[in-house]
């Protein structure tokens, strides 16, 4: 009977040991847990944060491109504009050419 209780009372302080270490791990289980949630949470804010970011970084090349592509327009528009002018200043200037040489050729037929 002594060995029984013998035996028993080392089992039972053994599984109150197991017992004691087994609450330890679950404490620091959850402190781990709550630890990685709180990381969570935070990453989870740097992402939206960073969405929010790319948001906005997206809207300002949308305008940009939007800006760009109208100057370019304008540019295309004003390069025709001084096309339009070079050719009509180049007639011109045939057509003046042509008066002074015909000018200056009666000029010397009459001499």
């Amino acid at each position: 009977m002594e060995k029984n209780v013998g035996s028993l009372s080392a089992t039972n302080e053994f599984l109150e040991r197991q017992l004691k270490d087994s609450k330890t791990e679950v404490t620091r289980l959850k402190e781990e847990l709550e630890k990685c949630g709180k990381e969570i949470n935070d990453l989870k804010s740097e992402i939206e944060k960073g969405e929010q970011r790319l948001a906005e970084c997206e809207n300002k090349a949308e305008l940009t491109s939007r800006y760009l592509a109208d100057e370019n327009s304008k540019i295309k528009q004003q390069k025709a504009e001084i096309r339009c002018e070079l050719i009509a200043l180049k007639r011109e200037y045939a057509k003046l050419r042509d008066t002074t040489q015909t000018t200056a050729n009666e000029v010397i037929s009459l001499h």
